[in-house]
């Protein structure tokens, strides 16, 4: 006996579901759209999903990409065919920069009404092109298929999270769309969302003697429980953004690294030997060129993260790994740089903190009788609970965060509202 066309679609959507949920994704954002009917009701149908029904679909996709940004988990977008896919775009583009995975799932028309002018049917094959890091396109699900259906969940959750980015899966239904969830094919052997062609992460290389270094933090850098004992044992300073939740009170936390790089002596005095760079690049301008300069003289640079970021092709290494474990092999293997490079460092910052906050000694809030945007920035990042989130602006808002919030026991989590795509001026 064959099985309705309508019940095979929800039983296929159902089992993609279910993968997604087994591999920790707890977050679904659904616009409406006849199309995407079997994803949406499977969606809908899991207790363990928050499900986030949004009428636009451009505002959809940020959405997803601020929920997985928040959360550090995949986050899935659901959305009707044809131009309502489009426009998923901009936030693709995004998440890909940014490094954020993302499921991006895109109903589609069968190949049956594809160049025969049929409403809402566009070529939603590679419509996101080199922004996603894979792209499936499965085709109506037919029930002799089945076998690879739990695959196919596994494998696109466990490349958006390996892979750091979004993955693309354009999935076409038939008509009638509603259906019957079946029994879902057994699971697969293993942990839930694994793929064979995930990375682990490599081996650090040539960590013997790294000499004097620095680590640079932005966001997706390791907690602080991990970072700052491997720091202390490197004995290296800790250029922590504020995105990376690190700019805590520490000896070895800096965080006026653009005031103290701004001055010639504290350039040529604080040149490192080996350069770590953590997650995602800060925004200061002084600070990329600084090292560009000293990768240029001959300063080791590793990065380590979901996307590295290099526009300078200055990286002598790259690893889409777990920063921590790239901390962690670098600490175990090396010696701790000489005592007076950490207390270097540590002086400098005291130094720029002292100017900074002698400049706005008389009102966090006003200098000279009115609001500063440098008051702004430190009093928010000083006083807001450690519990709240912080968004800001792209370009200067999001720069005077980076360059006047001072450290703190507890600091706030701080996220732009326009995912970073590197250094800028």
């Amino acid at each position: 006996m064959s099985v309705p066309i309508a019940d095979t679609q929800a039983t296929f959507a159902a089992t993609l579901v279910d993968e997604w949920v087994r591999a920790g994704v707890r977050h679904a954002v659904v616009c409406p759209g006849s199309r995407s009917t079997p994803l949406a009701v499977a969606l809908a149908g899991r207790d363990e999903l928050t499900v986030h029904v949004r009428l636009d679909e451009r505002s959809a996709c940020y959405f997803a990409l601020g929920t997985a940004l928040a959360t550090g988990l995949p986050a899935v977008v659901c959305t009707t065919s044809g131009t309502a896919a489009a426009e998923l775009h901009p936030a693709v583009v995004e998440a890909s920069h940014a490094g954020v995975p993302l499921l991006v799932c895109t109903a589609d028309r069968p190949p049956r009404l594809h160049q025969v002018g049929a409403p809402q049917t566009i070529e939603q094959r590679g419509l996101y092109g080199s922004a996603v890091r894979r792209s499936f396109d499965p085709g109506v699900p037919r029930e002799a298929d089945r076998g690879w259906w739990r695959a196919l969940g596994a494998g696109s959750v466990a490349d958006a999270v390996a892979l750091s980015g979004p993955v693309h899966l354009n999935l076409a239904f038939e008509e009638p769309l509603l259906g019957e969830i079946g029994s879902l094919p057994p699971p697969l052997p293993g942990d839930p969302g694994r793929s064979a062609g995930a990375a682990t992460g490599p081996v650090l290389a040539r960590v013997d003697r790294p000499g004097r270094g620095i680590v640079i933090a932005g966001a997706g850098a390791p907690t602080p429980e991990v970072t700052l004992p491997l720091v202390e044992r490197l004995g290296w300073p800790l250029l922590a953004d504020p995105r990376s939740r690190l700019r805590v009170s520490h000896p070895s936390v800096v965080s006026a690294v653009d005031a103290i790089l701004r001055d010639p002596s504290a350039r040529r005095a604080l040149v490192p030997e080996t350069v770590l760079v953590l997650g995602q690049p800060w925004t200061s301008r002084v600070l990329a060129e600084f090292l560009e300069t000293v990768a240029r003289s001959g300063c080791r640079v590793v990065a380590a993260g979901a996307a590295p970021s290099d526009p300078a092709r200055i990286v002598a290494e790259t690893y889409r790994t777990d920063p921590g474990i790239v901390l962690a092999e670098l600490a175990g293997a090396s010696p701790a740089a000489p005592a007076e490079w950490g207390a270097a460092w540590e002086r400098a910052e005291a130094a720029a903190q002292g100017a900074i906050a002698k400049v706005l000694e008389n009102d966090p809030l006003s200098a000279g009788g009115r609001a500063t945007e440098p008051g702004v920035a430190r009093h928010l990042f000083g006083a807001l609970d450690s519990a709240t989130t912080l968004f800001t602006s792209s370009s200067m808002p999001m720069r005077d965060v980076e360059w006047y919030g001072a450290p703190r026991p507890d600091p706030p989590r701080v996220l732009p509202t326009g995912a970073p795509t590197g250094s800028t001026g």
